[in-house]
């Protein structure tokens, strides 16, 4: 039985979903393909138009997409995993202190936030180079690559010579291998996705709180088990399995490649068996005439108009001030829960519990943000609002249920940060220049977490209380939430061209 042509099949630009079509055999060569794709526009009668890809789409000729369905949701959860093994070590890397400064009692706090300055700070401030690099040579060997170097920093760290050398190992080296894993997920789902981008991102970043479920115990039970070399080795392992992930990274060329194919060969076999009646298959596509110089979007290594742009600048303010928070409350956390009279067990509680609300949250409210039920940039900065509003609540609690009860309305705020902000970045500044928009967002984290995390540990020596840090913390990401509801006056004062979601 020959294959039917789906119902609401197009190739015209009216359409940009993915039709499902019988697969060509994988046997059959390009060439082969390129046969059939020219037999088939001959039997549609349309000669003139078997040429190559480009000839087709510049005259008019538009297939599937590919775009919000099918294998995009197999990136989404290979990056999902890679986001949940990355931020799962990044959550639990604040337990590996107590056994470092067991080793070199000489180390201090402000030491032990150099450690945590140089993994987020080589996780972000490389992410413009790395998105270019992702583009150059794809995602799928980006990750791969980091992968490896995350492993190898991880092994170089079990001689243990001193905190200061396991500051540039587990700390600098493993974090410019996270960024090169992290970092092509981004962009690359920004291309996979347009309607439910929102959903996508939602849940890729549910991985990072998910491996903030799962690492903390995780780390627990290695640290009471064995010394942290071991902790380090075995960590080496699971950071290789990226590479297993990152080989499910196919470029979105070639996925619409595939898709455009198969769609070709449903419309062949189609032509065979109908070939004295084409008026079926003529009425199953239609030829329309591309936009007046219309031009194809392909991924740009790195647009430098972007740091001209206002409503870009607005970004970049925000992250300056909020991410003072971002990465270091969660890191300082079992900190302040030793200060609290806290255990290890009743911290690796709280960690995972606050993954699980997060987790949930972001994909909910990812999906919801897709139903465009209300505006993303006001709830971007509701989000960040209740996050700062949460961290100086927190030196009001005194035990561990106390800290669950503040800190849960930090995972909802920030939740609504990471289910956004990719989305929004693609919505105002286009899918396109995502290595750009979201590497330079990435790298202004990179830069502050130099600064921030040995600030943050210096606050906490100079005043013999981790409850002055907090307080520093939500009050920052206050005044990152006010300075980014302030983006849509600036984008009118400066009448540039941006829609505001």
């Amino acid at each position: 039985m020959m294959p039917e042509i789906p119902t609401g099949g197009s190739i015209s630009g009216s359409s940009d979903k993915e039709t499902g079509q019988d697969e060509i055999p994988s046997d059959v060569s390009h060439n082969e393909k390129s046969e059939i794709i020219a037999q088939t526009l001959l039997d549609l009668e349309r000669p003139d138009l078997a040429s190559d890809w480009d000839t087709y789409e510049d005259r008019g000729l538009q297939y599937p997409t590919g775009r919000d369905e099918g294998y995009g949701w197999v990136v989404v959860l290979a990056s999902f995993a890679i986001n949940a093994i990355v931020a799962g070590y990044m959550k639990s890397f604040g337990m590996i202190y107590a056994p470092i400064k067991e080793r070199f009692p000489d180390t201090s706090t402000t030491t032990a936030g150099l450690m945590m300055g140089l993994l987020n700070g080589c996780r972000g401030i490389l992410a413009p180079a790395i998105g270019a690099f992702s583009v150059l040579v794809g995602s799928r060997v980006c990750t791969i690559i980091g992968s490896i170097l995350a492993a190898t920093g991880l092994l170089l760290a079990v001689p243990g010579i001193s905190a200061l050398y396991l500051a540039f190992t587990i700390g600098a080296l493993v974090g410019i291998g996270v960024c090169m894993c992290e970092t092509p997920g981004c962009i690359i789902i920004s291309e996979y996705f347009l309607e439910k981008r929102s959903t996508a991102n939602g849940l890729r970043t549910a991985g990072n709180a998910f491996g903030g479920v799962i690492m903390p115990f995780l780390a627990v039970f290695l640290l009471q088990h064995q010394p942290y070399q071991g902790y380090f080795i075995i960590f080496a392992g699971i950071m290789l399995q990226l590479c297993i992930l990152g080989m499910l990274y196919r470029s979105f060329e070639t996925h619409q490649l595939i898709t455009r194919s198969d769609f070709l060969g449903g419309l062949r076999a189609q032509a065979l068996q109908h070939r004295k009646d084409s008026a079926s298959l003529k009425n199953a596509i239609s030829v329309t005439a591309p936009p007046k110089g219309a031009k194809k979007k392909k991924n740009k290594l790195l647009n430098m108009s972007l740091l001209r742009n206002p409503a870009y600048i607005m970004y970049i303010i925000m992250i300056l001030l909020c991410n003072i928070a971002l990465p270091n409350v969660l890191m300082y956390l079992p900190l302040f829960g030793r200060y609290k009279n806290l255990t290890e067990f009743e911290n690796s509680i709280i960690l995972s519990v606050l993954s699980i609300l997060d987790f949930f949250c972001r994909m909910f409210l990812g999906w919801l943000s897709d139903k465009n039920l209300y505006s993303k940039h006001h709830a971007f900065v509701f989000g960040l609002t209740v996050a700062g509003t949460s961290l100086m609540m927190l030196p009001l609690a005194y035990n561990m249920w106390t800290i669950l009860s503040i800190l849960w309305m930090r995972s909802f705020g920030i939740a609504m940060f990471w289910a956004l902000i990719h989305g929004l970045l693609a919505d105002q500044f286009g899918p396109e220049n995502m290595a750009t928009s979201w590497g330079f967002v990435r790298m202004t984290q990179g830069i502050t977490n130099f600064l921030y995390a040995p600030l943050l540990g210096a606050v906490a020596d100079s005043t013999g209380s981790m409850s002055a840090p907090y307080l520093l913390m939500g009050a920052m990401q206050v005044l990152g939430a006010i300075t980014f509801a302030l983006q849509p006056l600036v984008i009118r004062v400066t009448g540039i061209e941006v829609r505001v979601p």
